[in-house]
C-alpha cells in the first residue's frame, strides 16, 4: 500500500497511516504526533522535520552500502563522513582523552590519508579540496591543532607521521614541516630532530618561522648556542613587525637564561621602541582573548598582556 494523493490517505485508518510511516523509519504514535504538532504548530513544519528524518535514514543506508560495495570509488561525501567521525571521536571524548582515544583517532586519520591517495600513491589534492567543501569544519586546522597532544601520550612517531602525511595537502607545507623538528626535539630525539631541521632549512630557506622553530627545537635539546644562532638569523631576516616582536622576545629570554644580561638589554631597547610603553588596562575592562592587545604590540591579547610578566 502506498501513500499517494491526499484522497488515498483520507481513506486510510490511523493505524494504516502510522504503519506506513513506520516503513519509512518513523515510529510515530497518535500521542507522539499530538505532542510534536503542539510543538511545531504547523503541518508543513512537522512534515519537513519528518522528511529530514526519512532522508537521514535513507542516506545512512546508502552510505553504508556504498562503503561495503563501492569502497574502491573515492567519493568526497563518504570521506567527509569519515572526517566527521574522526572529529566526533575527539569531541565526544573531550573529558577523557587518553592514549586509546588518540590511537583510535590516529588509525582513522591513517585510513583517511590512504583514501586521499591516487592509485600511483601520490596525493589527490583535488579530492581533498572536494572533501573540504563537504565538511563544515576546518579539516586542516583540526588535524594541525590536535597533533601536539599525541607526544604527551607516548605517540611521538604517530604525531610525526600525521604531520608528514597531511603537510602534502596543505597550501603551507612549511608550517607543518617545521612542527616535526619541534616534536622530535621535545621528545629528546636529537639526531632525528637535527636531521629534520636541516631538511626544513634546505627546503624552506627563506621562511622566517622555519628558522625560528629550529631555534625553539634547539632550546628543547638544551643547545643554547645553536638556538642563539637560529634566532639571530631569523632576526636578520624578519620584516613583519609582529613576527619581529616574537623573535625579540625569544632572543631576550634566551640571553637572560644564559645570564648574558648586557646582550639582553641591547635587544630590550629595540623591543621597547617597537612596542612602546604598555598602556594601562582598566580592571573592569573585558578584552577578548583573540582581540588585538591594547598595548599596541600588534599581537593578540592572549599572546601578549593577558599573562604578561616583566621581561
Amino acid at each position: 500500500m502506498t501513500i499517494h494523493p491526499e484522497c488515498d490517505v483520507e481513506k486510510m485508518s490511523d493505524k494504516e497511516i502510522l504503519d506506513k510511516l513506520n516503513t519509512f523509519g518513523l515510529n510515530i504514535s497518535i500521542e507522539s504526533f499530538k505532542e510534536m504538532a503542539s510543538d511545531f504548530k504547523s503541518p508543513s513544519k512537522l512534515a519537513h522535520i519528518w522528511s529530514e528524518l526519512i532522508y537521514h535514514i535513507c542516506y545512512n543506508a546508502v552510505s553504508e552500502l556504498w562503503k561495503r560495495h563501492l569502497a574502491h570509488e573515492k567519493n568526497p561525501e563518504i570521506l567527509a563522513d569519515l572526517v566527521e567521525d574522526i572529529m566526533n571521536t575527539y569531541y565526544d571524548n573531550k573529558d577523557k582523552l587518553d592514549r586509546e582515544v588518540y590511537l583510535s583517532i590516529y588509525d582513522k586519520l591513517k585510513i583517511l590519508y590512504h583514501d586521499l591517495l591516487k592509485q600511483d600513491g601520490t596525493t589527490d589534492r583535488a579530492l581533498y579540496r572536494e572533501v573540504e567543501e563537504v565538511v563544515y569544519d576546518d579539516i586542516e586546522g583540526f588535524i594541525f591543532d590536535i597533533i601536539p597532544d599525541f607526544p604527551g601520550h607516548g605517540l611521538v612517531d604517530e604525531a610525526v607521521n600525521l604531520v608528514r602525511w597531511f603537510a602534502q595537502f596543505s597550501e603551507q607545507p612549511n608550517k607543518w614541516s617545521r612542527k616535526v623538528g619541534c616534536i622530535l626535539a621535545d621528545a629528546g630525539r636529537r639526531e632525528d630532530a637535527v636531521k629534520q631541521i636541516h631538511e626544513n632549512l634546505q627546503i624552506f630557506p627563506n621562511d622566517v618561522w622555519t628558522v625560528v622553530n629550529a631555534g625553539d627545537a634547539m632550546i628543547s635539546l638544551g643547545d643554547s648556542e645553536a638556538a642563539e644562532g637560529y634566532f639571530l638569523k631569523a632576526y636578520r631576516m624578519v620584516k613583519d613587525k609582529s613576527d619581529k616582536i616574537e623573535i625579540l622576545e625569544r632572543i631576550i629570554n634566551l640571553y637572560r637564561a644564559m645570564h648574558l644580561d648586557e646582550k639582553a638589554r641591547e635587544f630590550e631597547d629595540e623591543y621597547s621602541k617597537i612596542t612602546g610603553p604598555p598602556k594601562p588596562i582598566q580592571a573592569e575592562e573585558k578584552i577578548s582573548r583573540n582581540a588585538p592587545c591594547p598595548c599596541g604590540s600588534g599581537k593578540k591579547y592572549k599572546k601578549c598582556c593577558m599573562n604578561k610578566t616583566s621581561i
